[in-house]
């Protein structure tokens, strides 16, 4: 996000200059603190009417010269990372006086004099034999964090469902029990909280297991959460190691890892000719991806591309985790207007 916001800083102010601030907001929890990053810049300013519309796909204000041109999707890309990773993204500005972007994230820090384990193993890449196919239930209102945790675990041979709101969590528990439930606490309809009670008081349910997912999460809150019968919590933003954690621990659950990657892997070069080779299929779902400016879209257009060209993939998923979909965009579409001539170097 900081790249993005700081290049569109920089895009948007013909004169001054750009700066970056960034601290530490206390929430009440000295390990969890809000990390509130802001960039103000020099430019035009956005009138009021305008903050909103910015942050969807494909918008640029019309009075707003800049020094170069992009296809729109930056902002839409960054709040929806923002927003999974628990934070929120906003704007001040005022026409004339430039305008002051920023984002607060949830972190979590080590306990003082602790520095952080370092993962030694490999990427998760399915199950260990002689293992049951277990059965979980991400119960979910944001459909981009059900989509998120789905894509992550399904490929390891778990048998998923979904969830928008606790009761239809209650329903699929009593009709599908699933062996462990990735529980939201907020939610429409009936909680989480609410939701649990009444699954762990139900006979059928009774032995299902309740992670609680979750951005808020003080002390206060963290006992409320147990003690309506959540086994776990894991609060977000999260890495995938917590969530394999908790199966883990919860089920008792052996993964296989992949070796890692060695650091020096040198990607395929991206350019329109490396994209001219694909299926059509695989060139339209990775076009209307990135067109809607759908982050979990693109990841799984790559993810099938893989299976035709790994090596591709993988330069793709560089350019992918550097939020240049706007360039993967103009190359897809290069392909797809007509006969490609090799770039020169």
């Amino acid at each position: 996000m900081l790249i993005n916001l700081i290049g569109n800083a920089i895009k948007y102010s013909s004169g001054g200059g750009v700066s970056l601030r960034a601290s530490a907001i206390e929430t009440g929890q000295p390990d969890h603190p809000r990390l509130r990053f802001e960039i103000a810049d020099c430019g035009p300013g956005i009138a009021e009417a305008d903050r909103k519309r910015i942050f969807l796909p494909f918008v640029q204000l019309a009075n707003q010269p800049l020094a170069g041109t992009g296809t729109g999707l930056g902002l839409a890309i960054s709040k929806q990372y923002v927003e999974l990773m628990g934070g929120v993204i906003d704007v001040d500005s005022e026409p004339g006086k430039g305008s002051v972007f920023y984002f607060e994230i949830p972190a979590a820090l080590p306990p003082a004099g602790k520095q952080p384990a370092v993962t030694q193993r490999g990427q998760a890449v399915g199950l260990a034999e002689g293992q049951v196919k277990y059965r979980l239930l991400i119960a979910e209102d944001q459909p981009e964090n059900r989509l998120l945790l789905r894509n992550f675990l399904e490929p390891l041979g778990f048998a998923m469902r979904e969830a928008e709101n606790g009761e239809e969590a209650v329903a699929a528990c009593r009709e599908w029990r699933p062996d462990l439930i990735f529980m939201d606490i907020r939610m429409p309809v009936m909680d989480g909280l609410e939701a649990t009670r009444r699954i762990k008081s139900a006979d059928a349910c009774a032995q299902t297991r309740v992670v609680a997912v979750t951005a808020h999460a003080m002390e206060d809150e963290r006992r409320e959460i147990l003690t309506s019968g959540c086994d776990d919590l894991i609060r977000k933003p999260y890495e995938f190691d917590d969530i394999l954690d908790a199966l883990t621990k919860h089920l008792g659950v052996r993964f296989v890892y992949e070796e890692e990657a060695p650091p020096a892997a040198v990607a395929a070069k991206l350019d329109a000719a490396a994209l001219a080779g694909l299926p059509q299929e695989l060139l339209n779902r990775l076009e209307q991806a990135l067109s809607q400016g759908d982050i979990d879209a693109v990841n799984g257009s790559i993810e099938a591309i893989r299976t035709d060209d790994p090596a591709l993939a993988e330069a793709l998923t560089a350019h992918a985790v550097e939020y240049q979909y706007g360039r993967i965009l103009k190359l897809v579409r290069t392909v797809q207007s007509g006969p490609i001539l090799e770039e020169k170097e």
